[in-house]
């Protein structure tokens, strides 16, 4: 698991800045935009795309993604 994973040309990451929020980069990583920023999933810790999937693993438990991070489901 990472802070930085690849899916569909996008670059995606935990915001270093603010762990509860999710950034992405179109660009090879030039410039950013927060594509995540609620607290309901806790803080951010580790990243890994599965298939088209994003699982995260977050201070409030592991999370799953099909939008490329735009919204988050708890799965333990």
């Amino acid at each position: 698991m990472g802070q930085m994973v690849l899916l569909d040309n996008e670059i995606i990451r935990i915001n270093p800045g603010n762990k509860a929020h999710i950034d992405y980069s179109s660009n090879l990583g030039r410039t950013w935009l927060v594509r995540y920023a609620a607290s309901s999933a806790g803080l951010f810790q580790d990243l890994l795309v599965v298939d088209d999937q994003i699982i995260a693993l977050t201070s409030y438990g592991t999370y799953i993604s099909s939008t490329q991070g735009r919204s988050w489901i708890k799965i333990s």
